[in-house]
């Protein structure tokens, strides 16, 4: 039997591992602009870059689990209606991204694999609002009262799903969300 050791304050972060929920191919401008625009790119070219993963870094504290992004939803690729499918939108959305993700490449069962639990999670810190960063928020975690979620300004991806936590630090409570705008980054994951 294996003992775990006491929580230690005094070592506020314990471990750092990276988990991967699937992988991306995107367009090769994504990676290096060529100075084209971004629509004439996306329309016209038919190259893609190779796999690339979608990666969620876990920090492990003393007092639980701190996850840098959360990775893509599996539903994005089993969903019919995740992604935009008619129309202009549909179009670009197809031509923007192609992911793949496994029935094992879920948040929780990525963090089951490597011997941690979906619940110990405490603090979501979010790149970017793009939902290969926040996919596992919606998929896997639950937003449990105390848990803190922060996120990056970004005016751009106001309009998703996650604009909610557009720019701020936020703390989920019993009846919603409570805003922490002055909670700093080295609390939460440096200790």
């Amino acid at each position: 039997m294996t003992r775990t050791p006491a929580p230690n304050p005094d070592q506020p972060v314990r471990a750092v591992s990276v988990v991967s929920t699937g992988t991306v191919d995107i367009r090769p401008q994504h990676v290096r602009s060529t100075g084209t625009p971004a629509l004439w790119w996306l329309m016209t070219t038919r190259r893609w870059t190779g796999p690339r993963p979608i990666n969620v870094y876990v920090i492990e504290r003393h007092d639980g689990l701190v996850l840098f992004d959360t990775g893509q939803d599996r539903a994005s690729v089993t969903g019919p209606g995740y992604f935009p499918r008619s129309g202009l939108t549909g179009l670009i959305y197809r031509r923007l991204a192609r992911f793949e993700i496994a029935p094992d490449q879920t948040l929780t069962a990525r963090l089951a694999a490597i011997g941690y639990d979906i619940a110990d999670v405490h603090t979501a810190v979010l790149s970017h609002l793009h939902t290969d960063h926040i996919g596992g928020l919606d998929s896997d975690m639950v937003l449990k009262p105390g848990m803190i979620i922060m996120a990056e300004p970004n005016p751009i991806t106001a309009d998703g799903m996650f604009g909610i936590f557009l720019g701020h630090t936020y703390i989920i409570t019993d009846t919603g969300r409570e805003i922490v705008d002055d909670f700093p980054l080295e609390i939460a994951v440096a200790g």
